[in-house]
């Protein structure tokens, strides 16, 4: 699959909350970006990407998160970059086996309740958790390791994409974080 930089948005959300969309460089197999903090915290990194093409009907919209941790966090970006998003409840925070992970999905600025979530673990192990009316959720990672989560929401909304009208949009949120012993 081949990405163009214009169908990418990458986002820096700052700790004040504040959004800026960065410029991205396409390599061969990924988009490089750059920026400088301004101070110590917890910045957020948000991207979007659109399917090129819709799927019958329906737009698919793909959305991923990352903390970034600069020096010694202070703060954290009050993120909600995307339409739908997957959070942990303490970014910049050390996640050990055994110890319990808060989550928090909102979609369009809302707590989104209901939303399925599926925990991937380093090992192969998978299990879904489901959020509750405010957005949150938890689960304890059993292995050390790289644990990626996906949420993903379909509602109907009518609209136009490449001159191509849909009815519906599904969107899928990721969210990666690292385990230690």
């Amino acid at each position: 699959m081949v990405f163009r930089s214009e169908s990418v948005w990458l986002w820096l959300v700052s700790l004040d909350g504040h959004k800026d969309k960065l410029p991205v460089s396409p390599g061969t197999d990924h988009f490089s970006a750059e920026f400088v903090p301004e101070q110590d915290g917890v910045y957020t990194l948000a991207i979007g990407h659109a399917a090129k093409d819709l799927g019958g009907t329906t737009k698919y919209q793909f959305n991923a998160t990352a903390a970034v941790t600069v020096g010694q966090p202070k703060s954290v970006a009050a993120a909600t970059p995307n339409e739908l998003n997957i959070a942990v409840g303490q970014p910049g925070v050390g996640y050990k086996v055994g110890q319990p992970v808060s989550l928090a999905a909102v979609f369009k600025t809302k707590p989104a309740e209901k939303l399925q979530i599926a925990v991937h673990s380093p090992t192969g192990w998978n299990r879904a958790i489901q959020t509750n009316a405010n957005g949150q959720a938890e689960f304890t990672p059993l292995w050390p390791g790289t644990y990626y989560l996906e949420g993903s929401q379909s509602e109907k909304e009518a609209g136009e994409q490449g001159g191509k009208p849909y009815k519906s949009v599904w969107r899928c949120a990721t969210y990666i974080l690292e385990v230690c012993d």
